[in-house]
């Protein structure tokens, strides 16, 4: 199944990313991606793909990160699950917080560790191993000090850039996840 997917056409403002045939990250701006509904989105294809059955927001818990640039990847799985209605619980033996995409195949898991970023890789190994998705199934948000703010990369696998976070999922998972 693949459940994330880029898509190859070019909208006004670039690429779009789809999630199994049921959403699509639409790019609106030149910093922002919106979740819509896939049917009759017409820049759909099936080429050029990359598949993701797991969607990672690092950050830490607790009140006082909040606001911290820190918490990037919590904001944006955050923004994703309440644009899709989807309801993030506590989980305790994934370490976070979950919630799942569903009418995309087998769904997308959405996850926000709870262990603080130091130990992000718990979580995510807990969650990825009880469903076996793989290292490369895998989209890991996160901020980015080398990036201005706003700023997006996407890149799969290579190093870590001294990320803590992104550090300790490598160790448990491998270094192949996007």
């Amino acid at each position: 199944n693949r459940l994330l997917r880029r898509i190859n056409a070019r909208g006004p403002h670039g690429p779009s990313w789809r999630i199994g045939r049921a959403f699509v990250f639409e790019r609106v701006g030149v910093f922002e991606y919106r979740a819509v509904r896939a049917s009759g989105h017409p820049s759909i294809e099936r080429r050029d793909t990359a598949e993701m059955r797991l969607v990672v927001g690092l950050g830490n818990p607790g009140r006082e990160y909040d606001a911290t640039r820190h918490n990037a990847g919590f904001w944006w799985v955050e923004n994703l699950a309440e644009a899709q209605r989807v309801a993030i619980k506590a989980e305790s033996r994934f370490f976070g917080r979950v919630g799942r995409l569903a009418g995309a195949g087998e769904g997308c898991w959405l996850l926000l560790p709870q262990t603080f970023m130091n130990r992000s890789g718990q979580a995510v190994g807990a969650l990825a191993g009880f469903y076996k998705i793989a290292p490369e199934e895998i989209l890991v948000v996160h901020d980015e000090l080398d990036l201005a703010p706003g700023t997006v990369r996407l890149k799969k696998g290579g190093g870590v850039a001294g990320h803590n976070g992104l550090k300790d999922i490598a160790a448990r998972i491998g270094p192949d996840f996007w």
